[in-house]
């Protein structure tokens, strides 16, 4: 029975064909209900191999490709084999495998940075604004009390130095760490500077007190450079990695261990050395085999002095006078990367810009000093070699090229101008019959320095000091 709102109730006919009329006098019928979501909701579309993911409209769903192609992507999806390949792809480029020696090997346990196709460019280990240096020339007389540092059993110190020309004729002490005017309480590296034969002979005092010991054979030798090692009582003196005197000492703890560099305290007075030294660099480490000090040469706004790393602190002469060596990043100022070089191109006499298949230009501009002397050095011997002089960083700033002689050459060494402040280089390598490649640019050891002198070849940003 049905329902009617004229008659009330009532009955229809119950028919099988669902019709579309308002008025229909029956009442249709399926044999099932479809409870499938393909008749339940609408079809939702998407492209093959995409992800349907959410819009951020409630009910809705959008869809997002998988990232495959070797190219930037910005919001496609990725797949873990894509990125399993590009990570082979770039250690397989960027790096290369080598041996122990630093060979190219396949069976190596070691990696080296191509530097063909990146710049080794090693971040320094001081702040901004630190200039970190090779060493620190203290001169006679010169010292720097450190701090007071706690000695104990396990404790290990290093000491990188180097004797100048001149040893001396007073006792010398090139590092000292004792406590308060005991004659043991702490360490000394020292040289006896008299008694006749025994004269510049190794002094090495340890822990114990009263407790010294003087090499009945070694001395040491000017213009040298040694490594003094002071290990849990094993005190090592050392000189291009061999052993030339070591003796071992009895441990006793020191609360307060008075350190200073180029002299030692005796009670409350400091005993200072009588000649020059060079200092490389001083390390700590504690029983635990933490570096508790890392003494760095190095120069801030010109003042000289060491930086510890463990610290953070910078620390000046206590007496006499610092001079810093040379910097510890390389002098090239040729990155040899790929971006900075344009096969197939040189610059005229004129400092055009023209086309050559034979020749190549490094197309970055160089910042040079003006009326100053630059030598451009390689490791072969090049048909021809120009440098091109700039007073801006464009063709229009172009001043002059210098040419080297045809064949042979193995540098050229100019002086720039009044108003020079930009230096780009280029090169026919081998003759105007043979073409170069990127690949035979890199391997030339291309170094731009400063001064009128070939140097050894380093490369671009490279930290010389290890």
């Amino acid at each position: 029975m049905i329902y009617d709102d004229e008659t009330g109730i009532g009955e229809k006919e119950i028919v099988s064909t669902l019709g579309n009329s308002a008025s229909a006098t029956t009442v249709p019928t399926v044999g099932a209900v479809k409870t499938g979501l393909d008749g339940k909701q609408d079809t939702i579309n998407g492209t093959p191999g995409y992800v349907m993911t959410g819009t951020g409209t409630p009910g809705e769903v959008g869809e997002r490709a998988i990232y495959s192609a070797n190219t930037n992507y910005s919001d496609s999806l990725v797949t873990a084999e894509t990125v399993n390949t590009g990570v082979i792809n770039a250690v397989n480029s960027s790096l290369i495998r080598v041996n122990e020696q630093g060979t190219p090997s396949d069976s190596g346990t070691l990696w080296e940075i191509n530097t063909s196709l990146f710049a080794l460019n090693v971040r320094p280990m001081l702040p901004d604004g630190y200039i970190q240096r090779q060493y620190i020339y203290m001169m006679e007389g010169s010292y720097i009390k450190v701090e007071d540092l706690p000695i104990s059993a396990g404790y290990k110190v290093e000491f990188d130095f180097q004797t100048t020309a001149t040893l001396g004729s007073n006792l010398r002490n090139y590092l000292g760490g004792r406590s308060g005017g005991s004659a043991g309480g702490g360490f000394r590296l020292s040289k006896l500077a008299s008694g006749g034969t025994t004269l510049n002979r190794v002094v090495l005092y340890g822990f114990e007190s009263g407790t010294e010991y003087y090499d009945p054979t070694t001395q040491f030798q000017p213009n040298t450079r040694y490594k003094y090692t002071y290990d849990n009582g094993v005190c090592t003196l050392e000189s291009g990695g061999s052993v030339v005197s070591t003796q071992t000492f009895t441990v006793t703890d020191n609360t307060s261990t008075k350190w200073g560099i180029n002299a030692y305290v005796n009670g409350t007075t400091w005993q200072t050395n009588s000649s020059d030294i060079y200092v490389y660099s001083v390390k700590v480490w504690n029983t635990q085999g933490e570096l508790v000090m890392n003494l760095v040469p190095a120069t801030y706004n010109n003042t000289v002095g060491f930086y510890d790393t463990v610290s953070k602190t910078f620390k000046t002469a206590t007496s006499g006078t610092f001079t810093a060596g040379p910097s510890c990043i390389s002098p090239n100022l040729i990155n040899m990367i790929p971006a900075n070089i344009t096969v197939g191109k040189y610059i005229s006499a004129q400092g055009v810009v023209s086309d050559s298949v034979s020749n190549f230009i490094y197309n970055k501009y160089i910042p040079v000093k003006p009326n100053t002397k630059y030598t451009l050095s390689f490791n072969n011997e090049l048909y021809f070699v120009t440098m091109s002089e700039y007073s801006s960083e464009s063709d229009a700033g172009f001043i002059k090229r210098t040419q080297g002689s045809t064949g042979g050459n193995t540098s050229l060494t100019i002086t720039t101008g009044a108003t020079t402040q930009y230096l780009r280089w280029g090169s026919n390598p081998y003759g105007n019959d043979n073409e170069v490649t990127l690949e035979q640019i890199q391997a030339i050891n291309w170094m731009l320095t400063e001064g009128d002198t070939a140097q050894t070849y380093r490369p671009y940003g490279e930290n010389i000091c290890y």
